[in-house]
């Protein structure tokens, strides 16, 4: 009978645990596009895409024909001259619905 009880007890743990990592798999940004060095367009994300929200002069890239605010990296989009134009840049990191977390980002115009 303890034998049984206890091991209820450990199928309610683990039915918790993988309940908490479908949660955790669910809240985590699905991964759209992994970029590797990818030649693409750079810009700010308020001037030059016009994203919604946006209200500072901050480094946006445009992936397949989307824009997107890159996060993740140290950028100076203002002091780049990124304000009121868009230049080529290669990019390294991954695109999801939120936005493209970079771990690099060199111009190359």
């Amino acid at each position: 009978d303890h034998a049984d009880h206890a091991h209820e007890h450990a199928e309610s743990a683990v039915d918790s645990a993988v309940a908490a990592i479908d949660g955790a798999v669910d809240s985590a940004k699905e991964v759209l596009a992994k970029l590797t060095d990818q030649e693409v367009e750079v810009g700010c994300g308020m001037c030059s895409y016009g994203i919604e929200g946006q209200t500072s002069c901050e480094l946006a890239a445009k992936v397949d024909g989307k824009a997107y605010m890159v996060s993740g990296v140290d950028f100076d989009t203002h002091g780049n001259g990124l304000c009121e134009s868009t230049a080529n840049a290669k990019i390294t990191g991954s695109v999801t619905e939120d936005g493209l977390v970079a771990s690099k980002v060199e111009l190359t115009d």
